[in-house]
């Protein structure tokens, strides 16, 4: 694979450093532009719950 290939596969995940579920609008308005563009969000420090 060629670099340019690497770079276009890697630029269409966009990692977000959120940490609580309850970010600000300017912050959340990049992940949803990037949604918007076809991007897949990556947001390994949000943590969830899950219930039995």
């Amino acid at each position: 694979m060629s670099n340019n290939q690497s770079n276009a596969s890697d630029s269409s995940i966009l990692t977000l450093p959120y940490t609580r579920w309850d970010e600000d609008n300017v912050q959340s308005s990049s992940a949803v532009e990037a949604l918007e563009q076809g991007k897949v969000l990556f947001l390994p420090h949000l943590a969830f719950q899950l219930s039995e």
